[in-house]
């Protein structure tokens, strides 16, 4: 994991700008999971195969900032909230293959439902569900091993099985 070159460039990167975060293993380890959560948004962003709609773009800076939140990921890290924006959201436009988030959310089975609701929350950011999201939705929730009862609770509050919402691309 850590010999990721961009991975290896952002821990370099808080080292010339002497930040001391670089040495600290618990963020490390919350910089990978941020890695794949945002590749994850992106991917999830784009399954209905369009472009990035403006909502989607919002949403993306409204979700790292949900980052920095108390109890959330960074939340000890807001002096270095900056950095990290910079780090992650290139991520978002040049994401981690999905083969490779199915494999390190399998390992790190906590992060499933997370992941997933994530996902759910992107999908359903244009108040609508295409038949392309959902069946991207139902390829996830089965890479993660999602529980039947997890997903139906996830997906009944986004509306994601909502027919009426439900459009042919």
């Amino acid at each position: 994991m850590l010999s990721n070159i961009k991975f290896k460039n952002v821990v370099f990167d808080f080292q010339q700008k002497r930040l001391p975060v670089y040495k600290d293993k618990i963020f490390l380890e919350k910089l990978i999971v941020a890695r794949y959560m945002v590749s994850l948004w992106s991917h999830s962003a784009k399954a209905d195969e369009g472009d990035l709609k403006k909502i989607e773009k919002s949403m993306l800076n409204d979700m790292l900032n949900y980052l920095f939140e108390e109890d959330n990921l960074f939340h000890k890290y807001k002096k270095y909230k900056k950095n990290i924006r910079t780090f992650l959201k290139p991520i978002f436009y040049s994401p981690i293959p999905l083969p490779k988030i199915y494999k390190f959310i399998q390992k790190r089975k906590d992060l499933a439902n997370l992941f997933y609701e994530d996902a759910c929350s992107f999908v359903a950011a244009d108040a609508r569900v295409s038949k392309s999201e959902k069946k991207f939705l139902d390829k996830l929730s089965k890479e993660l091993n999602l529980y039947t009862m997890d997903k139906k609770i996830l997906d009944h509050k986004y509306s994601i099985n909502h027919s009426q919402w439900l459009k042919a691309i």
